[in-house]
């Protein structure tokens, strides 16, 4: 016998047909709809066995189970039909091979995928064995191989700007600036610029050497060279002594106390000796 958990039930359509019926008879009809649907079979024919399925045993209940067999059951040959739970029941029969026959094909789906992805596997596996040969009989090509693929992901320039630069630092960092400086320079400007920061860096503390990300971020391409520069850079040009700086500050107090040209500290500006000489002392003596 073929038995069900459930079924479908709506409520209005149940409610719209049985606001007649008291509340025994109601309990009665919803009983033996349960064990309609339970069974999958109509309810036998003998009243004693419809009388236990929907538990009735005083003389009430019995009463309200032949009430609702006369109004809502159809007696047949084997057994008491009802026409809308023989439609639900249909209706789920053909819902469930529907079901089953969708279950069946997303099953062999499945199991093509499957194959499918195995094989995929396997393939993989079998270049990547091949690969391993290949790099342990042909080690330097297989290093080249791996260094080619590492540049397809870099701009074109990159490695040449990388390996000028004086400061190996941050290579990542750097190359997100470097894609970014290639919108405001081409890459040839970019990579002499690293030449000549390379040699003016070249006797130079390490610590102070700008990161190369720093150095595209700044667009230090675009600075000065250091022999342009006004005092010459850090060894362009002469470094002044701290005699040297007193004195040119003493020369610029004595020129503004006497009225005599403003120059700027540390100009060329003569110096007048007034200290009088020996022959000029010895006349002024005899003239005492």
């Amino acid at each position: 016998m073929t038995t069900s958990p459930w079924y479908a039930f709506y409520p209005k359509d149940y409610r719209d047909k049985t606001n007649k019926l008291t509340m025994v008879q109601d309990g009665a009809y919803r009983r033996l709809m349960d064990e309609y649907y339970v069974t999958c079979e109509p309810l036998p024919l003998a009243q004693e066995e419809i009388f236990r399925a929907a538990r009735a045993f005083t003389r009430d209940e019995r009463a309200a189970v032949v009430v609702v067999l006369d109004r809502y059951f159809v007696k047949g040959d084997d057994g008491w039909h009802h026409l809308r739970i023989d439609e639900e029941l249909i209706k789920r029969a053909e819902l469930s091979a529907k079901r089953s026959q969708a279950g069946s094909n997303g099953g062999r789906n499945i199991k093509t995928k499957y194959k499918q992805l195995l094989e995929t596997d396997e393939k993989q596996n079998q270049s990547t064995a091949e690969a391993c040969s290949q790099s342990q009989s042909h080690p330097s090509e297989a290093k080249a191989s791996s260094v080619n693929r590492t540049n397809k992901s870099e701009p074109p320039g990159f490695v040449e700007f990388y390996a000028a630069f004086p400061r190996k630092t941050a290579r990542g960092a750097a190359l997100k600036a470097y894609v970014s400086a290639l919108k405001r320079a081409p890459a040839a400007v970019l990579l002499q610029g690293a030449i000549r920061y390379a040699q003016e860096r070249a006797h130079e503390d390490q610590n102070f050497t700008k990161h190369p990300a720093t150095w595209l971020t700044q667009d230090c391409w675009l600075d000065e060279p250091v022999s342009n520069r006004p005092n010459g850079g850090r060894h362009g040009g002469q470094q002044k002594s701290p005699q040297q700086s007193f004195g040119a500050e003493l020369l610029q107090s004595i020129s503004e106390d006497y009225g005599g040209p403003r120059g700027v500290a540390g100009g060329s500006q003569e110096i007048i000796d007034v200290t009088p000489s020996r022959s000029e002392t010895r006349t002024r003596d005899e003239a005492a």
